[in-house]
């Protein structure tokens, strides 16, 4: 339950990343 959360923040973080263009 609580991983799927994590899971979602961190793609959603790595999606901000991508926009500002950040290192993968």
């Amino acid at each position: 339950m609580s991983s799927a959360r994590t899971y979602c923040s961190i793609r959603s973080m790595r999606h901000t990343w991508l926009i500002f263009g950040w290192p993968s």
